[in-house]
């Protein structure tokens, strides 16, 4: 009996610590569906090596549709080679309807942390302002911290 007593608070202490890290680790996971759909095309375009069209989406029905393409991404896919993905690095609710979104792009050869500020509109989600390959300093002021 005392067997069986001592086994069972074993697998009671053992569980008990996996099922809290898995909670710890599902809330350190940042909101991937806070990541408007116009980000998404313009990911999906840049996955079928096409820079300047991922440009058009993540601009589109904004103030700065229209305007010439700058080359940033063509120029990171011909440093850092094919995309490859993405991991979110932090989504700030700055208002409810301005937003800004940092993603590290991941590349064949490194990745590169790119800021995306969204302003929602009656019609959707608008991209206000892109920036690529963000500073070491601004990097650290967003990046998630590990808690213990």
């Amino acid at each position: 009996m005392k067997n069986s007593m001592l086994f069972l608070c074993l697998c009671l202490f053992a569980a008990g610590p996996s099922s809290s890290f898995a909670q710890v680790s599902a809330a350190r996971e940042p909101d991937t569906g806070k990541i408007p759909a116009i980000l998404f095309e313009g990911l999906h375009q840049l996955a079928n090596q096409k820079p300047e069209e991922a440009e058009k989406a993540w601009f589109r029905g904004s103030p700065s549709a229209g305007q010439p393409v700058s080359g940033e991404l063509r120029a990171l896919l011909k440093s850092c080679g094919a995309y490859q993905g993405f991991d979110t690095v932090s989504v700030q609710d700055i208002t409810p309807r301005l937003r800004i979104i940092y993603l590290a792009l991941n590349f064949e050869r490194q990745p590169t942390i790119v800021k995306f500020m969204v302003y929602r509109t009656t019609d959707g989600w608008i991209l206000l302002e892109r920036a690529i390959g963000i500073g070491e300093e601004l990097f650290e002021s967003v990046a998630p911290t590990a808690r213990d």
